[in-house]
């Protein structure tokens, strides 16, 4: 599997959020944008280990507040 790249996904939600019209979506979609932001940034001063977990775990949250959102 491809490691995540944070500033690749942060691009993605960037690209949604212009598409989207809905305010609380693009609310989101720019909040998980900024996070992805801050992991990138903060990745080399992280060990492997921790950066996993954060992309792991902010992945799950993007999949469960996105999903959330679709219903």
């Amino acid at each position: 599997m491809a490691p995540v790249d944070p500033f690749e996904k942060a691009a993605d939600c960037e690209r949604s959020l212009h598409k989207s019209q809905e305010p609380e979506r693009r609310l989101v979609l720019s909040k998980l944008r900024d996070l992805w932001i801050d992991i990138g940034n903060q990745r080399s001063v992280m060990n492997d280990e921790e950066l996993a977990s954060d992309i792991e775990r902010l992945g799950h949250i993007q999949c469960e507040l996105t999903r959330f959102r679709s219903n």
